[in-house]
């Protein structure tokens, strides 16, 4: 008792609250100059109240293709998988649908396996259900021997446009780029790629590389079909 408190707003939680006291006490704690951080916020708020408008340079426009591209990446793979998992889940039903409710005695067991033995009956093999991904031909440019191999995916795109650009931007970088159409769940992605490799651990590793050097938040090892 008699200690000095702060006054903890109420209703205000995450990243709202590293304006507050909670925040501010943190950040001062730190060597944080917290009375010119508030004196920025001030100015941005007074921005955005004004409705001031600024162009963005070159490198926040491309900052922010860059993560709309990631967001486009990951909603594919998240697509790609899902029909992975309806199939698990449709195969795993079916197995038990199919279970017997008992066991057959071990006498009538061993009889049945030596009815199939001497009738040489063979084990039927179902064909397993296709995925719905449905890769396209690969472009004229790329030859037939590429099919096979791995490349390292920088980025998806819904529009063909917009990935012809990535792709050219890349080159014009001085990088192997080129981009695959997919159909995936039946949404058409085109993927920009990069390099060309004969296993998956050396595409791994220009990978890292890759990311390394072109500053990439994320990038996908794929393996090139028909």
């Amino acid at each position: 008792e008699g200690s000095p408190t702060f006054e903890i707003p109420q209703n205000v939680g995450g990243r709202f609250s590293v304006l507050s006291p909670v925040g501010l006490f943190s950040a001062a704690m730190c060597d944080i100059d917290i009375d010119e951080l508030l004196a920025e916020v001030k100015t941005e708020t007074k921005k955005a109240d004004t409705k001031e408008t600024t162009k963005p340079s070159k490198e926040e426009t491309a900052k922010t293709t860059a993560e709309d591209s990631i967001d486009a990446m990951m909603a594919e793979v998240v697509a790609e998988e899902e029909p992975k998992k309806e199939m698990a889940k449709a195969e795993t039903a079916k197995a038990k649908k199919e279970m017997p409710k008992t066991l057959p005695e071990k006498d009538d067991l061993v009889s049945e396996v030596a009815k199939n033995i001497s009738k040489d009956v063979k084990p039927v093999v179902k064909d397993k259900p296709q995925k719905s991904r449905i890769p396209t031909s690969l472009p004229a440019k790329l030859a037939a021997s590429t099919v096979g191999k791995f490349t390292v995916q920088v980025a998806a795109y819904q529009t063909e446009k917009e990935a012809k650009e990535h792709s050219e931007n890349l080159t014009n970088q001085g990088y192997s780029s080129f981009y695959l159409k997919a159909v995936i769940s039946g949404n058409t992605w085109y993927r920009v790629n990069v390099g060309l490799f004969a296993n998956k651990e050396k595409a791994g590793v220009y990978r890292k590389q890759l990311m390394k050097e072109a500053s990439l938040k994320s990038a996908l090892v794929k393996k090139i079909v028909q």
